[in-house]
Order: C-alpha cells, then sequence, then structure tokens
C-alpha cells in the first residue's frame, strides 16, 4: 500500500473515532455543522476504503468496513437508510436520515459501540501492522 492510501485511511478512521466519541457523549452534535462533518468523514472512509479492496494484505479489513458502511441495519432496530446512504444524503440534500440514524444508534449504544467502533479499531490495528 502507498504510505499515502496509509496515511488517508489512518486519517479516516481518526476522524470516525472522533466523531463517534463526541456524538456519544454530547447530544448537541447532532446539530446541522457536526452532522455535515461527520458526514464527510464517513463518505471519505468509505471512498478510502474502496482503495484498499486492491491490497491483498489489506482487503479483508477493507471489505469489511465497506460492508459495515454499506449495509442496512436490522437488529435491534431498522434502519431506512444505510451509514453510507444517510452521509451522502447528509451532504447533498438533508441532514436527517443521518440525524435519525444516529439517534438509532445513541438509542441502542451499547450494541453499536461494540460493533462498529471495535471493528473499525481492528482494522486500525490490521494498518498498524502493515
Amino acid at each position: 500500500m502507498s504510505s499515502n492510501q496509509y496515511e488517508n485511511i489512518q486519517e479516516d478512521l481518526k476522524k470516525f473515532f472522533s466523531d463517534w466519541e463526541s456524538f456519544s457523549k454530547d447530544d448537541n452534535y447532532l446539530s446541522d455543522p457536526h452532522l455535515k462533518a461527520m458526514a464527510t468523514d464517513i463518505v471519505k472512509l468509505y471512498e478510502d476504503s474502496n482503495t484498499l479492496l486492491k491490497n491483498p494484505k489489506l482487503k479483508e479489513d477493507a471489505e469489511l468496513a465497506i460492508y459495515m458502511l454499506s449495509t442496512p441495519w436490522g437488529a435491534p432496530f431498522v434502519a431506512d437508510a444505510t451509514l453510507i446512504e444517510a452521509a451522502k444524503s447528509c451532504l447533498d440534500e438533508s441532514v436527517e436520515p443521518l440525524k435519525h440514524l444516529l439517534k438509532d444508534f445513541s438509542s441502542y449504544s451499547d450494541a453499536f459501540d461494540n460493533q462498529l467502533y471495535c471493528i473499525f479499531q481492528d482494522i486500525q490495528d490490521d494498518l498498524n501492522k502493515d
């Protein structure tokens, strides 16, 4: 993997973790400017994960990241949009899909903190090994 790809995905993950932590601790984070920033970070993480598909060592991590961002949530709640769809909508049309999805995540934070945060932490750990 080129050092640029490595730096991009590392930065994306740092921003995701920072956004997630801010959102988890502060209800005001669901305001428009914060949501737009988080949406930008989610889209960038998705795009940069797609570039990792070409790296045999990190292909599995890339596929997992893409899966987590592009698969609808079905338990413990049914989501109307995936994270990537909600993020793109937030940037192009309305913040409401991302806001609604994050509120649902907040309602079930124990389950999602373990799924999203831990999976992205594992990916970051794999990147640090490379």
